[in-house]
């Protein structure tokens, strides 16, 4: 199974033919997002002065299933960021939480975001 990283459904929202193209890839695979990214998505429509941000982020993630933040995941985040921290690589709290409910689910995160996601220990990590 493939996590979709919140950066993959920003850029297919802007309509980037990169964002197009690694979704065409993975079309015949089992893909789904997690409900922090789902979270992240929602927040960026209601910033958002256009109204028809939010119509978007319907369409686009009625696309998913939606993995959620249970509390497998949560025991899991909480280990990962006390192991990061006192290693001297914190990550930010939503990044440690979509890498935690990607292990938990022994899935592959694809982002472009490899600096922050590569230093969690077992994290199947790939760049669309």
């Amino acid at each position: 199974m493939n996590v979709l990283d919140t950066d993959l459904l920003v850029a297919v929202l802007r309509d980037r033919p990169e964002a197009a193209d690694a979704i065409d890839r993975l079309r015949n695979q089992p893909n789904v997002i997690t409900s922090i990214t789902e979270l992240e998505l929602w927040r960026g429509a209601f910033l958002s002065a256009n109204p028809s941000e939010t119509q978007a982020v319907t369409r686009v993630t009625s696309h998913f299933s939606v993995l959620p933040f249970d509390s497998r995941c949560a025991r899991l985040t909480g280990e990962l960021w006390t192991q990061l921290e006192r290693g001297g690589m914190p990550l930010e709290a939503r990044d440690l939480m979509i890498a935690g409910t990607a292990l938990s689910h022994d899935a592959v995160l694809y982002t472009r975001n490899l600096k922050h996601f590569q230093r969690v220990p077992g994290l199947k990590v790939k760049r669309w």
